[in-house]
């Protein structure tokens, strides 16, 4: 099961077309900060085009540290559903925007559409392991 949040796919496409336009169009000094731009927004749109996929033996997710701001987006991470700690809703943050919490420690957060979508992925992984806990925060 797969889930995209449009949303920050379309942010991270004009991004991307601004690094765009100031590689092309910018001053010599700048057009490396706007390929290294472009490059950075080119990765994040992949990773949140791909979206948070569950399965049996693998969720994966684009990689949003959990100390950093949402913008922070460094490819992907994975894992088994076996291997999740904890799941908690940050409702205060947003009705879509969860913590995954790793039983190694790591914890990546997880940006949704909305509160539906982010309802259905818990059913989703609860399908795949039913002993895992959810908590709610704010």
């Amino acid at each position: 099961m797969a889930f995209r949040n449009l949303r920050w796919c379309l942010l991270w496409a004009a991004l991307a077309l601004s690094g765009a336009a100031g590689a092309l169009y910018a001053s010599n000094r700048l057009q490396i900060p706007a390929v290294l731009f472009l490059v950075y927004a080119l990765q994040a749109l992949i990773a949140d085009w791909i979206g948070v996929r569950v399965s049996l033996d693998r969720i994966s997710a684009p990689r949003r540290p959990i100390q950093l701001w949402p913008y922070a987006v460094f490819w992907r991470t994975q894992g088994s559903p076996s291997d999740i700690e904890g799941l908690t809703s940050l409702s205060a943050e947003g009705g879509g925007v969860v913590q995954l919490r790793w039983m190694h420690g790591a914890a990546i957060r997880l940006m949704f559409p909305n509160r539906d979508r982010k309802l259905e992925f818990f059913e989703a992984v609860r399908r795949y392991r039913p002993t895992v806990r959810i908590f709610r925060e704010g």
